[in-house]
């Protein structure tokens, strides 16, 4: 298994879903990482669809708890795609068959059966009226802003200790900033120290940080050979956005 960075890899949480018995905790737990990953991307393409925010609430929570609740990959081959086609292939046949049988069951309005914030979807939603991308290319954009989303979360609490927060929030800022226009003159006389030494703390923080990121996407594949690829692809998808 090839090793990146600081990290081996040793399975993924694709292929403990695919491979894993339906009762197995480890499945589960595997399970609820991904659901977290791609619920708001798959909330996003419902809407998309034309459907309610509460519709689409119900559609989204409507597809997890059913993989939740059965062995609803027993049929998926993560040899054969990527788990965001798999769950984007999986939703579409859902709104199909919406539409082919009418529920005589009264919606409830994002009854919520699992750890997600709901109440603020249409915050990040933020479509603009002149929004031309397709369903398929929102649930991409979506799918690549969750997982960095998830790896800032998870840099977040890494950096934890009240002693050094807001330190660390400076730097933080400096992730998604261009090298050539970083202040990092101002910045090191503001906090004390040289400047050789704030590029050196900058330079292992987006280090720590693309571990982070390279951990999260490839928990949704089922070959960590793939990495690579699906990174191109997934700065693909944030550029679009």
């Amino acid at each position: 298994m090839p090793s990146y960075g600081t990290f081996d890899f040793v399975s993924t949480r694709w292929s403990l879903v695919a491979s894993a018995n339906e009762n197995s905790p480890m499945r589960q737990e595997s399970l609820a990482v991904l659901c977290e990953i791609y619920w708001f991307p798959i909330y996003a393409y419902v809407r998309r669809r034309g459907y309610q925010p509460d519709d689409a609430c119900d559609l989204t929570q409507e597809l997890f708890m059913g993989i939740l609740s059965r062995d609803a990959f027993a049929n998926a081959d993560p040899t054969k795609g990527r788990l965001r086609s798999y769950l984007l292939g999986a939703v579409k046949h859902l709104l199909a068959a919406r539409i082919r049988y009418a529920k005589a069951q009264k919606r409830g309005g994002c009854v919520e059966t699992w750890s997600i914030d709901w109440a603020t979807a249409e915050q990040r939603l933020q479509w603009e009226p002149s929004d031309s991308r397709t369903p398929e290319q929102i649930f991409e954009h979506r799918w690549a802003s969750s997982i960095v989303a998830e790896t800032l979360a998870a840099l977040d609490e890494l950096n934890r200790d009240p002693a050094r927060w807001d330190y660390y929030r400076r730097l933080r800022d400096f992730l998604a900033a261009d090298k050539e226009s970083l202040p990092y003159a101002a910045l090191s006389k503001e906090l004390g120290f040289s400047e050789s030494a704030l590029r050196v703390q900058v330079h292992r923080l987006r280090r720590k940080f693309r571990e982070l990121l390279k951990q999260r996407v490839v928990d949704t594949l089922a070959d960590p050979k793939e990495l690579d690829e699906e990174m191109s692809y997934l700065m693909k998808c944030l550029r679009n956005g």
